[in-house]
């Protein structure tokens, strides 16, 4: 491994730890359990653009990076799409939904369409977030290993550490 490699280690292992204290420093300032996931409606509506915007395009830059290579640059719009579409999103409706106290999309359709709508929005994210999780962690492994070097396998052992650590220090 090169000193490039060794760098991207530093890198995550100080992100990892960084989120750990940052969650445990909010969660500590929050009054109580709900406070804690709508953030005590402290932030802007801006702010959470922001947030949203970065989560779902980060993991996809990073596919659209082995989607390119494999496939040519013009897939690169696939992922110029897909940012334009979160910034849609972000700067037309989230401004709305903190308006309306809204927390979940699947608390939205609940209390549109009733609860069996609810049930039925909400079984489609629990099964469709675990896979999304999934596919962000496969994502960081790979380019873990390209980065780096290390053998694939390693790379993912790496990444489940990492979230092994995260989570059992009280993160997501």
């Amino acid at each position: 491994m090169n000193s490039y490699g060794v760098w991207v280690i530093t890198l995550a292992l100080l992100y990892t730890l960084a989120l750990i204290i940052v969650g445990n420093v909010a969660k500590r300032k929050a009054g109580r359990g709900e406070q804690y996931f709508i953030g005590g409606r402290t932030f802007r509506w801006w702010t959470v653009a922001f947030c949203i915007t970065g989560l779902f395009s980060g993991s996809t830059y990073i596919s659209i990076v082995e989607l390119s290579y494999l496939t040519g640059i013009s897939a690169i719009w696939y992922g110029v799409a897909e940012t334009l579409q979160v910034l849609l999103i972000a700067l037309l409706l989230i401004k709305s939904f903190r308006e309306k106290l809204i927390v979940t999309i699947t608390g939205l359709i609940g209390d549109q369409f009733g609860r069996r709508a609810k049930a039925l929005s909400g079984a489609i994210t629990a099964f469709a977030f675990p896979m999304w999780s999934v596919a962000t962690a496969i994502a960081f492994a790979s380019a873990f290993h390209v980065f780096t070097g290390v053998s694939l396998s390693l790379s993912v052992a790496f990444t489940a550490l990492l979230l092994f650590v995260y989570l059992q220090s009280g993160g997501m």
